[in-house]
């Protein structure tokens, strides 16, 4: 999946209409990209853990620095109230 896929599949969930609408999307992670959440009034990006990391190790990171990465640096970051959310699929 592309970054046009993805912004495909929001357009497609949201009826074509954006309006009010403010979705932050992860750079780098559109094949982990699982659908749309709602906290409150803010419908928010939402990305499978595993596949990101999983994204990382074939950037020639091993696990544990694709981990550390990750945590630090993608779910560390926070964004303001539409920041997306990585979950773990198990």
């Amino acid at each position: 999946m592309n970054r046009k896929d993805v912004f495909n599949r929001i357009l497609e969930h949201l009826g074509g209409d954006f309006t009010g609408t403010e979705i932050l999307l992860a750079e780098g992670f559109d094949d982990a990209f699982i659908g749309l959440g709602q906290q409150f009034d803010t419908t928010v990006a939402i990305y499978d853990r595993n596949k990101c990391i999983e994204i990382l190790t074939k950037q020639n990171m091993t696990d544990e620095e694709a981990i550390v990465f990750f945590e630090y640096n993608v779910t560390g970051a926070y964004m303001g109230k539409n920041t997306p959310v990585f979950v773990e699929l198990f």
